[in-house]
């Protein structure tokens, strides 16, 4: 009879044990859930503001082409009317 209680003592003792480990375990795995949804959440924003960087550079980039080919076009607008101009003068003496 003592034999049978003291298995149960034990048994109960383990499965005590066994559900503390458990909890622990949770614990754990709740705070490890935790940092990483933390750390996701920094990593996004950091993708974020590094998308928006890189659109900025894009778009300064863009600007600054556009802006070059437009001076450009300008200049060759230029040049061609002088050109025509110029041979029209020379041709007839007048335009």
């Amino acid at each position: 009879m003592k034999v049978l209680q003291a298995e149960r003592e034990q048994s109960k003792a383990e499965s005590d044990s066994a559900i503390e480990r458990l909890r622990a375990d949770m614990e754990r795995y709740h705070t490890d859930m935790e940092r990483l949804r933390t750390d996701m959440e920094r990593h996004r924003t950091d993708m974020e503001r590094h998308r928006t960087d890189i659109l900025k550079d894009i778009k300064s980039t863009s600007e600054t082409a556009v802006t070059r080919i437009m001076i450009a076009i300008g200049i060759g607008v230029a040049f061609l009317s002088g050109m025509v101009g110029f041979l029209g003068f020379l041709l007839n003496g007048n335009i």
